[in-house]
């Protein structure tokens, strides 16, 4: 069964006073949105900007919103930063990435060092360990991720230390 995000409602983006918060209007209100992704997001995030809003699922949060995704030329953006560990551990558990096979033991948040992985699947064979990483930055139609995690994930040689380590893009 398909994950489901809940209903969402088209608003206007207005500001983003912090990194975790953003003012857009809904339905001619402004209203304030928690904004689950703490990148800078400025290339998605601009006055005008459609966004879509999720209703709260906590009760007693200061805001009755989550920013879940933000349109730009190409298309809608996911900015749930929660979200891609979700839909990746969901695909390997119902079989849908062949890759993996449908027998997976999951661990998430996987210790190594100091560090952690996002995963770690045991499918049958030698251990793999998974780094999800959410695409937030369109540019000419090609879908990036902030690379600074990563960039520091190779200087520990996290995906050259002979085991197999794979890098997933969502």
């Amino acid at each position: 069964m398909p994950m489901d995000i809940g209903a969402w409602r088209d608003a206007v983006f207005l500001e983003r006073p912090n990194r975790f918060l953003a003012v857009a209007e809904l339905e001619g209100k402004r209203v304030e949105a928690h904004v689950p992704d703490p990148g800078r997001l400025a290339e998605l995030l601009r006055p005008g900007a459609r966004v879509r809003l999720r209703p709260a699922l906590a009760p007693g949060r200061r805001t009755a919103w989550d920013m879940i995704g933000v349109r730009c030329q190409e298309g809608w953006v996911n900015i749930d930063s929660r979200l891609p560990n979700l839909l990746f551990a969901e695909a390997v558990r119902e079989g849908r990435l062949a890759e993996f096979g449908r027998a997976c033991d999951i661990t998430p948040e996987y210790p190594f060092g100091r560090s952690r992985f996002d995963f770690r699947l045991d499918c049958g064979g030698a251990p793999c360990l998974v780094e999800v990483k959410g695409c937030t930055l369109v540019t000419g139609g090609e879908r990036f991720y902030a690379d600074r995690p990563v960039r520091v994930a190779l200087k520990k040689g996290w995906f050259s230390n002979g085991k197999k380590s794979i890098l997933c893009k969502i």
